[in-house]
């Protein structure tokens, strides 16, 4: 009898210990799948925040708004204000971290999170503006740029400040000589240029411990401004 007994608690024992040795295996890979559900969902909102949030930038900057006893630099027509359209966007897409004048990588000098620009309709290498370090950039690369968003321009480009670019070259059908004052004018048809460029931090610490610098995402979209306004001609 008591030799039974002694059997089922030995039994017992080597069942509950093989129990906790299958948990102990079982819970890293568990938590791994945990966490990553956790970090895709969390990498999902973001993408899809920044992508609203560059859009709506981007159309937010192409009107001119209802603005009172308009002035280029005390009081600023929506798509020549450089500071509400970077706040626009962040107000959007805080959640991933993207920052007005602040660069992606940390480094100033280098990416900055939100890039504004504008052009005639030609387009142009966003990145190799950003990686400029002098006025003018060199041409011919930047021979459509129109106006651009910096306090002053430096290696980070980075700043709230609109800037007409006067190194803007027309072509050979609309030279800029005759169809604007070149950096003193933007036309209609002439576009801004919204870039994002911002490392999503992972939520979860495990994840975060392998992805340390989060996951880059880029976004850029190009929207046409009026500011002359639409003529309607009426039909007879």
């Amino acid at each position: 009898m008591d030799r039974g007994i002694s059997r089922q608690r030995t039994t017992k024992r080597k069942a509950n210990a093989q129990g906790l040795v299958e948990f102990a295996l079982i819970t890293p890979v568990l938590l791994l799948l945990i966490f990553g559900i956790i970090d895709f969902g969390w990498m999902v909102f973001n993408y899809a925040q920044l992508y609203n949030a560059v859009r709506e930038g981007a159309r937010y900057g192409s009107v001119s708004g209802f603005v009172a006893n308009p002035d280029p630099v005390t009081n600023p027509v929506q798509y020549m204000n450089c500071t509400q359209i970077k706040d626009h966007i962040v107000s959007l897409a805080g959640f991933s971290g993207v920052k007005d004048n602040k660069t992606t990588d940390g480094i100033t000098a280098r990416r900055p999170m939100i890039t504004v620009v504008y052009d005639d309709g030609r387009p142009f290498d966003i990145d190799a503006w950003n990686a400029a370090t002098s006025l003018p950039p060199t041409a011919p690369l930047f021979e459509s740029m129109t106006a651009y968003c910096s306090s002053a321009k430096n290696s980070s480009l980075m700043g709230d400040n609109f800037n007409f670019a006067t190194w803007h070259k027309g072509t050979e059908d609309a030279p800029a000589t005759t169809d604007r004052t070149p950096g003193q004018t933007l036309l209609n048809g002439d576009r801004i240029i919204i870039q994002i460029d911002v490392n999503v931090q992972f939520l979860t610490p495990l994840i975060k411990s392998f992805a340390k610098g989060g996951m880059n995402m880029k976004f850029w979209v190009g929207r046409s401004i009026f500011p002359g306004g639409i003529q309607l001609n009426p039909t007879s």
